[in-house]
């Protein structure tokens, strides 16, 4: 048996919080899945010191793994940030009925990444059943790289903004099947084309409908914002999408900003930390796009609350730069641009690379650059990370 305790400064413990629980709660216990079969055995211990999310709180495990937290908090899912070393035997998240709360438990196993390994980088595969092939490149090169994982920054799916149901749902399924058969896991995060509905004149959607927004992602893909840790590199997905009517645009909202903090307090000390989203913090992409003064959703910008803002880089990147203060943060992933990028920020105590990678998808033909398809391997060695190495994918 090993059992990690991670540190926890900064976070509630489950101790502390049963202390004043919630009317309604949802508690489990995370432990060691010794035989695989996803339930807990009587042989199989609670694991300390992993921390367990809704969302808005995060708490860590008591000795014994069990956790408590406030079911009404968050968006009706909770998840586990598994450790270095572990990885979930099963599903990382669970959906929850925050009127009722219950119990729900995660089944960990040992995963033995060393603190060298490498994972890959894609974004933008616009899944439908015409561009699906395109996923079926970036498989070949995890068959023939052997990355640990992959982080696939968004844009999951052609389009949800502005299709029926139906439609966007099949697309889910859709991509949803296909990287399940990735030998590997792959750690998806939202993109713009990902929201559901909210182009209402296109998609006929109502705001009542239970899936209407990120409710469809979170319904097939589970949370928006997560974290995880393999070797010595603690990963954190972003959702870096904003919703203004029937628009989006970048943005990192305060919910997420508060569940930061509290995700970066409880991972282990001495980690450097690796960020994931899908609309840029940084990019350098608009200056190449130009400024688009146009009346659709490729609009440089819109105006939101009476305040004219960028729509395709994150609007609020401070706020969201001074949340890693206290922490090494040598890399920041993005998507959205269809195009390979690399800026690299000097600032006060710290030095970050704001990475996009190439779309898997075609790139657009409208774009006044002409891009390459392709995607990103990152090596890793401690809490180092390479430059990365492209990886062009051509026509399927």
């Amino acid at each position: 048996m090993r059992t990690r305790l991670l540190a926890v400064a900064g976070v509630v413990t489950a101790a502390t919080l049963a202390l004043a629980q919630p009317a309604v709660t949802i508690r489990g216990v995370v432990f060691e899945d010794r035989n695989g079969n996803g339930a807990r055995d009587a042989v199989e211990p609670g694991l300390a010191g992993v921390a367990v999310s809704n969302q808005a709180d995060v708490v860590s495990t008591d000795a014994e793994g069990r956790y408590t937290l406030d079911a009404a908090r968050g968006y009706g899912i909770v998840s586990v940030s598994a450790p270095s070393g572990w990885r979930s035997a099963g599903a990382y998240w669970r959906a929850i009925d925050p009127r009722a709360g219950g119990v729900e438990d995660f089944a960990l196993a040992e995963w033995p990444v060393a603190e060298e390994f490498s994972f890959l980088h894609v974004t933008d595969p616009h899944t439908a059943p015409d561009t699906v092939g395109r996923l079926a490149l970036a498989r070949r090169v995890v068959e023939e790289r052997r990355p640990a994982f992959v982080l696939l920054t968004g844009d999951l799916v052609t389009d949800a903004l502005g299709v029926p149901e139906a439609d966007a749902r099949g697309y889910f399924e859709l991509y949803r099947k296909t990287v399940g058969d990735f030998p590997v896991p792959v750690w998806s995060v939202l993109g713009n084309h990902d929201v559901f509905g909210i182009e209402r004149d296109r998609s006929g959607a109502s705001e009542s409908n239970p899936l209407y927004g990120k409710a469809m992602f979170r319904h097939y893909m589970g949370p928006d914002y997560y974290s995880f840790t393999a070797g010595r590199v603690h990963f954190v997905a972003l959702d870096t999408v904003g919703v203004a009517g029937t628009q989006y645009y970048g943005y990192v909202d305060e919910a997420q900003l508060a569940w930061l903090e509290r995700d970066l307090a409880a991972m282990p000390a001495g980690a450097a930390v690796v960020t994931f989203g899908h609309i840029p913090l940084l990019t350098g992409a608009l200056s190449a796009w130009g400024y688009r003064d146009w009346d659709n959703a490729g609009a440089t910008a819109l105006d939101v609350d009476g305040k004219r803002l960028f729509r395709h880089v994150v609007n609020n990147t401070p706020e969201v730069v001074a949340r890693f203060s206290r922490v090494r943060w040598p890399l920041a992933l993005g998507g959205h641009t269809h195009g390979r990028e690399t800026l690299v920020f000097e600032t006060t105590g710290q030095r970050t690379r704001f990475e996009q990678a190439a779309s898997v998808v075609v790139p657009w033909p409208s774009d006044p650059i002409p891009m390459v398809s392709g995607v990103t391997l990152y090596r890793v060695r401690g809490t180092e990370i390479d430059a990365g190495e492209f990886i062009a994918v051509g026509k399927d």
